[in-house]
This record gives structure tokens, sequence and C-alpha cells, in this order.
């Protein structure tokens, strides 16, 4: 068996490729229709996945800025013309419990696309492929390995103070009753914590009755 890698003439190229086997991309996805007429250009595939969710695939032979911009434009166009297309291709049994999802397919992908599907992610489902183009005994293929898109950093909740819990308190006189408490309880030792933040875990391995007192005040 003869392989080398090659580079494909055009998006055409890739589309065809594509047609001829969309599972090379995801298990169960089929082809509805390609190069679909939209007001806001053409879909370059127009899918159905394993589930019956529409799916955009957007081509590009390689990296370009307005790849998910294009891919976006779709989405928007296919979210909003979903009752038709139903309609049109019922024979696809599309499942309209579900948002259409975008799958973007290109040599490699530029920085932007990837950080712009980090934050896209959080509100529809988007992949990425990069493809690999082969010659296998004169005959052209494709190999599509899915990119990981990074998630988005959680940023920790700021722990909860004394008076954070106290300032929940409607009541002025008890509020009062209970800061006077807790000052009461801290001046009896010096060691006694009155952070809420501490776990359940650690007050019990280590607190005395004091701490006992403190801690259910506080919680």
């Amino acid at each position: 068996m003869r392989l080398e890698e090659v580079d494909l003439e055009s998006e055409l190229e890739l589309e065809y490729l594509i047609i001829k086997d969309p599972e090379q991309i995801e298990k169960g996805l089929k082809i509805i229709a390609n190069q679909v007429i939209t007001p806001k250009g053409r879909i370059d595939l127009l899918c159905v996945d394993a589930e019956g969710v529409l799916t955009i695939v957007e081509l590009k032979l390689d990296q370009d800025d307005d790849h998910l911009k294009q891919a976006i434009n779709y989405f928007d166009w296919v979210l909003e013309n979903m009752d038709w297309i139903i309609n049109a291709y019922s024979k696809f049994k599309i499942n309209d419990e579900y948002w259409p999802k975008i799958i973007l397919v290109a040599k490699s992908f530029t920085e932007s696309v990837i950080i712009g599907s980090k934050y896209f992610a959080e509100i529809f489902d988007i992949k990425l492929y990069q493809y690999k183009a082969l010659k296998i005994n004169g005959e052209k293929a494709l190999i599509c390995i899915e990119v990981n898109v990074p998630k988005i950093r959680e940023v920790p909740e700021k722990p909860k103070t004394v008076d954070d819990h106290l300032n929940y308190l409607k009541d002025d006189k008890v509020r009062d009753v209970f800061k006077r408490t807790i000052e009461i309880i801290k001046s009896l030792n010096e060691d006694i914590e009155t952070s809420p933040s501490v776990s359940y875990t650690h007050l019990r391995a280590h607190e005395t009755s004091l701490h006992l007192v403190c801690r259910l005040l506080l919680e």
C-alpha cells in the first residue's frame, strides 16, 4: 500500500471527500444538502447527526479568522428557519428539541477561532476538526481529528465573611445581638476562628465546645 500526505486543490474537493463519507467526521452524521443558499451566504454542508440534531458544517482549506463568524451567521439563519427546514427535509426526522450545532473543518485554526469557540461553546454545541488529506494507492482520502476546545476558567467565589452573613439579617436588633455574641465568644479564647468558610470536616476534627457554639451561631 502506498500512502502519502497531499494538499487539496479547493474547498469543493474537501466538500466532495466529506460527502463521500460524512462519518469520517462524526459517526451517524448524514448529509441533508450541500451549498445551501441563504441570504448570508452558502452553507457548505447542512447535516443531521445521529440524534437528529441539525448540524452546520463549515469548511476551509486552511485557517481563516472568519471561519467561526461565517458559521454563526449560518447558525442564526438555520435557527430562524428550523420549521421550514424540518418540513422540507422531513425524511431525515430532524429533532426540533435541540438547537443546531456547528462543526468547523479545516487543516488548521487561528487562535481567534479557537478562543471564540471556547466562549460560544457555552451557548451551543460547537466542534472543531482538523483534516489531513492522504493519497492511498492513488485515491485521495481524509482523516479528521477533533480539536480540543479549552474550557472557560472558572473564577472561584469569594468566601463570605462574618459581616456578609450578618447582613442577611434584616432585623437591626437581631443583628446587633449576634454581633455582640460573636464578640463575647471571641474574647473567651483568642484561638477561636469566626470565619464561616471553614469546612465542617475541619471544624468537627478540631473544635472545642466553644468552637461548636461559635459555628452554630455563624452557620
